[in-house]
Parts: C-alpha cells; sequence; structure tokens
C-alpha cells in the first residue's frame, strides 16, 4: 500500500527540461516520468535528430503531454504541478531559459575540461536548474557550439551511452536528489 509511504514534506527545487523530440511513446514516457519526478516544466524542442513531424500537431502534441501529466500527478501525488510549454526550436532555448540559474546540456562525450555534473549541481542549489536532453542519436556537434554560445554547459553522465528517455530521467533524478540535500 502505498498510501502508508511517508510523504517528503521539504522544498522542491525548480528544474526545467528541455526535450528533444523522441519518437513514438518514448516522449510520453519522457513527459510521464518527469512529471513523477517533480520536474516544473518541461519544454519540447525541436532538434536536428528530432524526426517526428510536429509541423501541423504541435498543440495536438502539447494537449497530448498534459494528459500525461495529469495522469502521472494523480498516480504519484507530487505536491509540483508540471507545466508543458509550447514546442520550441534549439535556437530558441538560451532566449527561453534566459539565464534564470544554471543551465546543462547532457552530451555523449568529453568537451574540453569536464566538472562533475553532482559538483555543478550543488553549487547553484538555491536557483532553477535547466537540463537539456537529446532526442534518439543526441545532439550534432554545431547543435553542442550552439547551446553552449546561450549558456549551457556541457555534461556527461559517466556512465554508459543511455538512450536518449533513459538519459533524461537519470539527469531528472540525480538532480533532484543533489538539489533537495543541498537546500
Amino acid at each position: 500500500r502505498t498510501d502508508t509511504l511517508p510523504e517528503y514534506q521539504g522544498p522542491f527545487p525548480q528544474i526545467h527540461l528541455y526535450q528533444a523530440i523522441c519518437k513514438g511513446k518514448k516522449m510520453d514516457q519522457i513527459v510521464r516520468q518527469a512529471t513523477e519526478l517533480g520536474t516544473s516544466r518541461i519544454i519540447p524542442v525541436i532538434s536536428e535528430h528530432t524526426v517526428v513531424d510536429v509541423s501541423h500537431r504541435s498543440e495536438g502534441k502539447v494537449s497530448r503531454y498534459e494528459t500525461v501529466v495529469k495522469e502521472a500527478l494523480q498516480q504519484s501525488g507530487s505536491p509540483v504541478i508540471t507545466q508543458i510549454e509550447p514546442f520550441l526550436s534549439l535556437k530558441e532555448v538560451g532566449n527561453h531559459w534566459n539565464h534564470r540559474g544554471p543551465a546543462y546540456v547532457l552530451h555523449q562525450s568529453a568537451t574540453g575540461p569536464q566538472s562533475s555534473f553532482i559538483e555543478l549541481l550543488r553549487q547553484h542549489a538555491d536557483a532553477p536548474v535547466a537540463l537539456l536532453v537529446g532526442a534518439e542519436g543526441g545532439f550534432s556537434e554545431q547543435e553542442i557550439d550552439l547551446v553552449v554560445q546561450q549558456g549551457f554547459v556541457p555534461v556527461l553522465l559517466k556512465t554508459n551511452i543511455l538512450r536518449a528517455e533513459t538519459a533524461a530521467i537519470a539527469a531528472l533524478a540525480v538532480a533532484q536528489q543533489i538539489l533537495v540535500d543541498t537546500m
């Protein structure tokens, strides 16, 4: 029985997930699990490796994701009401985030000097955090260069190469736990 489990009563960090749109039901899975984890906002992003045609269906997709959020909130009992925002192109992400706090992009290979994702999170526990995660295939080097110019710091989850849906949830879980412990 889950209703006998202790409920977390402390503050929740503001985590904003910029997720490149994935194929099939993977995006629904990411939205569901990100909501269960207490993500503040989920912003679907169109990137070079987005293979889903969203040109005529973005409003319908956002509506679908909002339904998934409602179901996940009912199931999880999360006090954080996750917001789904309209689709953005990767070029718009930096302006949308507007330096509200630290911003990280998950990248599949080390680029330049690497700081520990955990250490970076601990340094900014009191600010909203943005996580940018790629679709299947990750981000191209040109896309990484673009988001780095927009203020995103590349981070590497020091594990195996993860699927897009696994990387998003793993990064959110790590970020939430570190930020909650540091608050």
